[in-house]
Parts: structure tokens; C-alpha cells; sequence
């Protein structure tokens, strides 16, 4: 609008984002006018080891930018470049944040909005079941998180907390349950550390108990983590423990790609030999095998 007010004849096209960037410049000024703005200067462009940093602060730094743009405005000098953009830009966003700051605006309405995505609000019911826990009222602990997962069954705090009381209290069910759920949650939202070591305490004292699911799921995890060994050694754990369920049909041909990627065509086929006389193996999972196979001829 700036520019058009000055140049109301103009034809030329005006492209570019240097008005809204002036106007950020000009509400970094109200509001961090103390800041340092660091800058890095070549006396001779070429000799790049002859340098100097200085860190000038905002208020002196911004104003001398606006009479400069300004200064080239309305001198005419302004070439191929709409001055008369950046000073208006720079204008608007000096009175913009002004008048935020004015109004309480942002402290009224953006923080609190802000506060609720980054804030970290426990569950009054889970703090409960925490200090039952502490207390050694493990039935107790154990009640009131199932009652916190019941209203908020994605609560990963609660759903944590149900695994350990359960691995506490003896009750391996429960436990390999809330585990299998926390899996997915860790995968899920790339807590890979996380996952990792749930993955490697409960294979320690479950190994057999482990559900298929968990099994292929803790699989999949480390194949796509890159560490195949591993993903391997789940798939192998699946076959031994649910050598008839479907999720082990998958597992030997994940097993069969793992052994083709790597150039071992015979481990390959010799896997999906097995998948092919799985139980599982309905018409549809035959074809698969059977374009896996031409794939590796």
C-alpha cells in the first residue's frame, strides 16, 4: 500500500517478501530493541581470515535501517526496488506490536493459547495412584491408574505406571498387556530410546510370554532402526513362541527380504518355503510368496 500511494502509475510488477520482512524488523524493535544483533564484516571480501564480529544492539541498528531505506525513497534512488515498501512494512510493524502491547492482546489471548500445547499439567488421579505407590499401597496404585486409563486411555505417564505396578505385583498378564500398548506409543512418537529399552526388559523375563504382536512390532522397530540383528532375532523369537499365528506368516517375510536384501538368495526362499506351508497362508499370502519368489529369481 506504501508503495502504491507513491507510485500510483506504477506497471511493474512488485515480487518479493521484503515488506513483510521490514515488518517483522520494525516489531523487533518494540519488542526486543535491547537485543544484540550480531554481524560478521570482510573488510576485503576476498581476504575471508581478515574478518571482524560485532553485536550491535537492535535500537541502534534498526532505526539507522529505516533512515536509510526511507532516505532512499524519497531521494528517488530506489532502482529496482520498492523502498517505499520496506518503510511502510517497517511502519506497520512498529505500530502493529505497539498496539499488541497496548491492548494486552497477547498476554490475554496468544500465552494462555501457547501455554496449553507446550504446558505440562499432571493428572490429579495419577499424582493419587503415584503416591499410593510410594506409600506401598500397591492395590491401591494400581486401582486408581486403571481408573486414570480408563477416562484417558493414550496417557503414557499412567499407562507407564500400569506396567510397573502390574511387573511389580507379580501380575506378568497385565504387565505384557500395558507393555504392548506402551510400545506403540514410544514407536509412535519416535522414542526410540525409549522403546529400545522397553523392548530389552521385558524380553528378559518374557521371553516366551511375549505376545505375537509385540514380537513383530519390536521387529519391525529395529529393522527400521537399521539394526537387523536384531530385528532378525525378534522375528526368530516369534516363530519359536506363535509358530502357528499370523503375525509369524509376516515375520518369514520379513525374514525372506532381510535374506535377499543381504544376497543370501537360498535363506530367502528357504523362508518362504516355510511361509507358504504356514496356516496362515491363504490364497492372497501365497501370491505374495510367489511374486517374492520371481523377484528373487
Amino acid at each position: 500500500m506504501a508503495h502504491a500511494w507513491q507510485n500510483p502509475g506504477s506497471l511493474a510488477p512488485v515480487i518479493g517478501a521484503s515488506g513483510a520482512i521490514a515488518g517483522v524488523l520494525g516489531a523487533f524493535l518494540v519488542r526486543l530493541g535491547t537485543s544484540r544483533i550480531r554481524f560478521l564484516w570482510l573488510p576485503i571480501p576476498l581476504l575471508f581470515f581478515w574478518r571482524v564480529r560485532l553485536a550491535v544492539p537492535a535500537f541502534v541498528v534498526l532505526p539507522l535501517w529505516f533512515a536509510e531505506q526511507f532516505w532512499l525513497a524519497t531521494s528517488g534512488q530506489e532502482g529496482a526496488v520498492a523502498m517505499w515498501a520496506h518503510v511502510g512494512g517497517f511502519a506497520y510493524g512498529v505500530v502493529f506490536a505497539l498496539l499488541v502491547a497496548a491492548t494486552g492482546l497477547e498476554k490475554r489471548l496468544i500465552h494462555p493459547s501457547i501455554e496449553r500445547q507446550v504446558g505440562f499439567v499432571q493428572n490429579v488421579q495419577l499424582v493419587a495412584a503415584i503416591e499410593a505407590g510410594a506409600r506401598g499401597n500397591l492395590d491401591q496404585a494400581r486401582r486408581t491408574t486403571r481408573g486414570v486409563l480408563a477416562s484417558d486411555p493414550s496417557n503414557i505417564d499412567a499407562r507407564r505406571l500400569a506396567y510397573d505396578t502390574a511387573l511389580e505385583a507379580q501380575d506378568v498378564p497385565e504387565a505384557i498387556q500395558h507393555a504392548s500398548r506402551l510400545l506403540d506409543y514410544y514407536v509412535a512418537r519416535k522414542e526410540d530410546a525409549l522403546a529400545r529399552d522397553l523392548i530389552a526388559e521385558i524380553s528378559s523375563w518374557a521371553d516366551a510370554s511375549l505376545p505375537a504382536r509385540f514380537s513383530l512390532r519390536a521387529g519391525d522397530f529395529f529393522e527400521k532402526q537399521g539394526d537387523i540383528r536384531q530385528a532378525r532375532r525378534e522375528y526368530e523369537r516369534l516363530l519359536k513362541n506363535h509358530p502357528a499365528e499370523e503375525p509369524t506368516l509376516r515375520a518369514l517375510l520379513r525374514l525372506a527380504d532381510l535374506a535377499g536384501r543381504d544376497g543370501a538368495a537360498d535363506d530367502a526362499r528357504s523362508w518362504l518355503d516355510r511361509a507358504s506351508g504356514h496356516p496362515a497362508c491363504s490364497s492372497d499370502w501365497r501370491a505374495m510368496v510367489e511374486r517374492k519368489r520371481r523377484e528373487l529369481r
